[in-house]
């Protein structure tokens, strides 16, 4: 209304061989946007090798690991890291995987 106008830059961090999250992966992220606690549910023919957390500047905050329960059902708690969108990076035997996450708390 006063004539001003915003405008923002993203980065999108280059990412090697990563695919969007395709038909054959099945693949679930709740509770997004998150306060912290997240999990990520592939589905169980997936060999999962690695799950990463990247900011928006492509700088790896994370891994999950360690949490696994069955059925290829992860957890984590991303509640030290500052409000905003996070790529969540699911490599597997087969390929890589991004997806991404809000965090708002």
């Amino acid at each position: 209304a006063n004539g001003c106008i915003a405008s923002d830059t993203a980065y999108v961090p280059p990412f090697d061989n990563v695919r969007e999250i395709s038909k054959s992966v099945t693949t679930s992220l709740y509770p997004n946007p998150s306060s912290g606690e997240i999990t990520i549910e592939i589905n169980s023919g997936v060999q999962v090798l690695e799950i990463g957390i990247y900011n928006v500047l492509g700088t790896k905050v994370g891994t999950i690991q360690g949490s696994k329960t069955a059925k290829n059902k992860f957890h984590s708690d991303l509640s030290t890291l500052n409000n905003g969108v996070y790529f969540v990076r699911i490599k597997t035997a087969e390929s890589t995987y991004l997806t991404k996450v809000t965090l708002n708390k």
